[in-house]
């Protein structure tokens, strides 16, 4: 008989910590560069079944996007144009967003990272205006705290809608967080199409 390892035991269909890290870091690392859905649905989907696998998740989320976010400032030093262009092009993202980013980073400065995270901006407008207003050390400084306090927030939203849902609708669970992301996107998109 297989014993387990400290961190590779499952609650109820939950991913290890372990796993549930490998995700964060990949979704983290892909949504600051060009993929287009956050990865607060990773987390918050996570959190139904484990905190603990959430907040491993999280952390992981946290270190891709700043390693994506690294990427894409290095990018945009090297060709600004083209990373401008190369983040137009990434679906839901209208050019006028560009402008709220370079609006929060100037007024805000490092901290634009966290405002710009409650208000529907795209971590990666950031990243690409980033050299015009800060070091690469500081934008991955100001990352940690920017994408760690909205997917923070989400996780324990999440965990708790769970805790309480899941004692009158187990099987709600799921649906509600499905039915929840499909409307925060179908407003989302509908804005962004405009």
């Amino acid at each position: 008989m297989a014993r387990s390892h400290p961190g590779t035991e499952r609650a109820g269909g939950a991913p290890t910590p372990a796993i549930a890290a490998l995700a964060g870091l990949a979704w983290g690392l892909a949504e600051a560069t060009f993929f287009f859905v956050v990865p607060d649905v990773l987390l918050t989907a996570i959190a139904l079944r484990s905190t603990r696998a959430a907040l491993a998740a999280t952390v992981a989320a946290v270190a891709g996007a700043g390693l994506g976010g690294a990427a894409m400032v290095l990018f945009a030093r090297a060709d600004p144009a083209l990373a401008q262009a190369a983040v137009d092009g990434v679906p839901f993202i209208p050019t006028r967003l560009f402008d709220d980013a370079a609006a929060l980073s100037a007024q805000h400065g490092g901290l634009g990272i966290l405002v710009g995270a409650f208000q529907g901006l795209p971590y990666k407008l950031f990243a690409v205006q980033a050299p015009e207003v800060q070091s690469l050390a500081a934008f991955v400084g100001w990352t940690l705290p920017g994408r760690a306090a909205r997917f923070l927030l989400v996780v324990a939203l999440a965990a708790a809608v769970a805790r309480w849902l899941g004692r009158r609708w187990p099987r709600g669970v799921v649906v509600a967080w499905a039915v929840a992301w499909a409307a925060v996107y179908a407003v989302y998109w509908s804005q962004m199409s405009r």
